[in-house]
C-alpha cells in the first residue's frame, strides 16, 4: 500500500532536514562537546571524536553504521554521564524512529529526563510523539500536559524551541501517518508560537516547516498505493489540524502578523482543497 513512499518523503524533506541537522551540529558542538577557553578550543576526547564521527554519518542517513558508533558510547559503563553519552542517546532515539522502532525509541528517551545535554522539552515532544505512533494516546498526553506545565513558551528560546521541534518533526509519512498527524495537532501551539514571535529569526522557517508537513500529508492523497479509506482518514486528520490553527493563533497586534497571516491564507487554501476532494 505504500509503495515507494519512504523515498518520496525523504525527497521531499531532505533539504530542509539536512540544513537544520547541520545547524544542530554545529551548535552542539561549539556548545557543548568542544568548550572554548581563553585559550581557544581544547582537543577533543577520544570519546567526542567518536561522536562527531557517528553525528556526520547520522546526517549523512547512514543510519545502521551511525548506530554502532552510538551504541560503543553508551555500552561503557559511567559513574555520571557525560554529553557524548547523553546525546548518543538521543541520537539512537532518533534513529529507531526514522526505522519504525517506536518502542525501543522510548527505551532510549526515558533515562535521559535527568539529562544535563539534551533539551528537555525534546525529549518530552520525543515521548509524546512515540506513544502516539504505539496508539496510546494517554502516555502521550501526559507528556503534552508536563510540557505545558513546563511552558517552554516563557522559558524556551524561541530559536532553541524551532530546533527542538524540528528534531521530532522529520516524519515517516508511512502506515503510521494518522498517528504522526496527532502529534503535529497537538505539538503545533509551539510551532505557531514561535511563528508569531516578531524576533526570532526562525518564525519563517517555522512558518515554512508546518507548511512542508501539511504538504506531503496532502501528497498522500493523490497516490494510487494508498488506500481510500486511509486517505479518507488523512484528509479529516489535515482538516482538525488546520482548523485547530484558528484556535491556537493569537489575536494580538503584537505578534508577527507576516507569517501568521501567510500561514492563515495558507490553511484556508487547502481547507477548501480537502474538503473539494473530500466531496469528489
Amino acid at each position: 500500500m505504500f509503495h515507494n513512499l519512504k523515498s518520496t518523503t525523504i525527497r521531499l524533506s531532505k533539504s530542509l532536514n539536512f540544513a537544520v541537522l547541520v545547524a544542530v551540529t554545529l551548535i552542539i558542538s561549539s556548545c557543548v562537546i568542544v568548550p572554548r577557553s581563553p585559550e581557544g578550543p581544547r582537543p577533543l576526547t577520544e570519546r567526542e571524536v567518536l561522536y562527531e564521527k557517528g553525528n556526520a554519518l547520522l546526517m549523512a542517513h547512514e543510519y545502521a553504521k551511525a548506530e554502532v558508533l552510538f551504541l560503543s558510547l553508551t555500552g561503557q559503563h559511567m559513574q555520571k554521564p557525560d554529553a557524548p553519552y547523553d546525546m548518543s542517546l538521543w541520537n539512537l532515539s532518533t534513529i529507531y524512529d526514522k526505522n519504525g522502532f517506536a518502542e525501543r525509541s522510548i527505551l532510549i528517551l526515558l533515562p535521559l529526563l535527568d539529562s544535563e545535554y539534551v533539551s528537555q522539552f525534546k525529549i518530552k515532544a520525543a515521548l509524546m510523539k512515540n506513544y502516539f505512533l504505539l496508539g496510546n494516546s494517554t502516555e502521550a498526553l501526559k507528556y503534552k500536559k508536563m510540557l505545558d506545565a513546563e511552558n517552554p513558551k516563557m522559558t524556551v528560546a524561541a530559536n532553541a524551541l524551532y530546533y527542538d521541534l524540528v528534531e521530532t518533526l522529520d516524519l515517516n509519512y508511512d502506515h503510521l501517518l494518522l498517528e504522526e498527524l496527532q502529534y503535529v495537532g497537538e505539538i503545533q501551539k509551539y510551532l505557531i508560537f514561535v511563528m508569531e514571535q516578531n524576533e526570532s529569526k526562525k518564525n519563517e522557517k517555522v512558518t515554512e516547516l508546518l507548511t512542508s508537513i501539511y504538504d506531503a500529508a496532502y501528497a498522500m492523497l493523490a497516490k494510487d498505493s494508498v488506500n481510500p479509506e486511509f486517505k479518507k482518514k488523512i484528509a479529516i486528520s489535515l482538516l482538525n489540524n488546520l482548523r485547530r490553527f484558528e484556535l491556537l493563533k493569537l489575536n494580538d497586534l503584537n505578534i508577527n502578523q507576516k507569517t501568521v497571516s501567510k500561514f492563515t491564507l495558507y490553511a484556508d487554501k487547502k481547507q477548501k482543497q480537502i474538503t473539494d476532494w473530500l466531496h469528489q
